[in-house]
């Protein structure tokens, strides 16, 4: 199967000298997770991601969004899934654009992790989510300060934490939960720690209940999960929801490639 088969045609591009405020609405509207950018003859040069637009906050409303554009490898049609999964787990990205051909970088469609699972949907690896998932998980509490997680987030790469009370998973928090909720206006002042206290609460922002696992369940049940509810990280519990571990996209995807 080849990426034409699945990427998608509904797809938005922006320019490189576009506002982040309008990547921000753009990405709040279509709940796109990266969108393409093209110079001034359509051409790729790159993509800007949630990651992206969160290093800005919502108060500079003139920054544009040259200089947090990231080069991605090249996708085209007719590229095999095999190559779109190398790409997908080499960058970390969870959409990427496909363009015509390397003579002509137009930006010819879309494709995502997600579309990547609906092909392989039907697909079956003889594997627990216990053998893949990481079981060194930074979690945090619904108490602590939006702020907080942001920093580690744009610092640390994180893309998302399992919310944990008194033992348990209750909620998570991504990249995705910061955009909608659009209310971060974290400044330096949050960096340095001087300002915490009047940040909002991991509560307020965080998706509740959320979506688990268990360690014995079959990784195509983990797919499915992620599949059905388009959603990048499972935390994996036991019985009384504690928090053995996470599996993410690229654990399933590094799975059922092997790459």
């Amino acid at each position: 199967m080849r990426v034409e088969e699945i990427m998608s045609k509904d797809f938005t591009v922006i320019k490189e000298d576009e506002y982040v405020t309008k990547v921000r609405k753009l990405m709040r509207e279509r709940e796109s997770r990266a969108l393409p950018v093209v110079n001034e003859k359509g051409h790729l040069i790159g993509i800007i991601t949630e990651s992206d637009v969160l290093k800005v906050t919502s108060t500079k409303s003139n920054v544009t969004i040259d200089g947090f554009v990231r080069e991605v490898p090249p996708i085209y049609p007719f590229s095999e899934l095999t190559e779109l999964a190398e790409a997908f787990v080499g960058t970390g990205e969870v959409e990427l654009p496909v363009i015509k051909s390397e003579e002509d970088p137009e930006v010819v469609g879309i494709v995502s992790v997600r579309d990547l699972f609906n092909a392989i949907e039907d697909r079956d690896v003889n594997k627990k989510v216990s053998e893949i998932m990481t079981e060194d998980v930074v979690a945090c509490s619904p108490d602590d300060p939006i702020s907080k997680v942001w920093n580690n987030i744009i610092e640390f790469g994180y893309t998302g934490f399992p919310v944990v009370k008194d033992g348990c998973v209750i909620g998570i928090i991504t990249r995705r939960d910061l955009l909608k909720y659009g209310n971060v206006r974290i400044g330096k002042e949050d960096e340095r720690g001087s300002r915490l206290s009047h940040s909002p609460k991991v509560e307020k922002a965080m998706t509740s209940p959320v979506q688990t696992i268990s360690p014995d369940s079959p990784v195509k049940e983990a797919l499915e999960l992620m599949r059905k509810f388009d959603i990048g990280r499972l935390p994996v519990v036991d019985e009384k929801r504690r928090l053995l571990g996470i599996v993410d996209r690229y654990d399933i995807i590094k799975c059922y490639f092997e790459v």
